[in-house]
């Protein structure tokens, strides 16, 4: 019956237990995040325990980034667009200085971004990060293994038999 204008902030208690109590709202926002009318509520929890955690923790701590990818999905079924956009960037620069600006871990936030920037409308940006991303695998991977699987005929492996005793028709 809470209303959920603000955040939850737990005003008491220990470390550990406003840790625990973010955990719990975790778990019981990702429930609802999976029913079907159960939206709001898992965008009330959720919220609350990425705001304990980053408090807490930090934006950069990877329990508080690991709440992006429950919560920002919670947003963007909601419309909420503006709000997922903020938390995948805030998801973005903590792994980016965790993990290096070229890391291809990076690719997933991009991916995600690209998807919000797409359902603004924004298709340049979109199409920017895509070749951004390009660039970080071009980059961990070389562009001679990359460009060799951009243009990899991918029909011989359609066509391949199954195993060596079930061969498929032509």
């Amino acid at each position: 019956a809470r209303k959920h204008a603000r955040a939850y902030e737990p005003s008491d208690g220990a470390r550990e237990t406003q840790l625990a109590t973010a955990k719990n709202m975790a778990s019981l926002g990702a429930f609802y995040s999976m029913r079907e009318n159960g939206a709001y509520a898992a965008a009330g929890l959720l919220s609350s325990a990425y705001q304990i955690r980053a408090k807490l923790l930090g934006a950069e701590h990877q329990d508080t980034v690991q709440l992006t990818l429950v919560l920002g999905p919670v947003y963007a079924g909601m419309g909420r667009l503006d709000d997922a956009e903020k938390l995948y960037l805030d998801a973005f620069h903590a792994q980016e200085q965790v993990k290096g600006a070229n890391s291809p871990d990076l690719s997933l936030y991009i991916k995600l971004l690209t998807g919000i920037y797409e359902k603004q409308g924004r298709l340049t940006e979109a199409q920017a990060l895509q070749e951004h991303m390009r660039n970080l695998f071009r980059d961990a991977f070389g562009s001679q293994r990359y460009a060799a699987n951009r243009e990899r005929d991918r029909r011989e492996d359609i066509n391949r038999p199954v195993s060596q005793q079930f061969l498929l028709d032509v």
